[in-house]
């Protein structure tokens, strides 16, 4: 992904340098399949939680922010929701993830 710099974890090091072109890009990587428009709604959610507050929204936060149930999130990224949507949003790890 050119000259990006992402962390140890595959954070996006520099979340300003996210774009949704980016996004994809990482989600392809991730072996996800292509998201639908309601799994991009989450991700930019979770940016604009990121944005407003300066962190990347937990699990709960998410559901609070998109208006989602956490079962609708889990639906829509199965495994590791908290992480998977942070690491397509370009922002950093929930805290509290492990």
């Amino acid at each position: 992904m050119g000259d990006l710099r992402f962390d140890a974890q595959g954070f996006l090091a520099d979340p300003e340098s996210w774009t949704e072109d980016l996004g994809k890009a990482i989600a392809h990587d991730m072996h996800l399949p292509e998201l639908s428009a309601e799994a991009w709604g989450l991700v930019h959610a979770a940016r604009a939680e990121w944005r407003q507050s300066g962190q990347a929204p937990n699990i709960r936060r998410l559901s609070a922010v998109s208006k989602l149930d956490v079962k609708d999130i889990y639906r829509l990224f199965p495994h590791a929701p908290g992480k998977t949507v942070a690491r397509v949003a370009g922002i950093p790890k929930p805290v509290g993830c492990i």
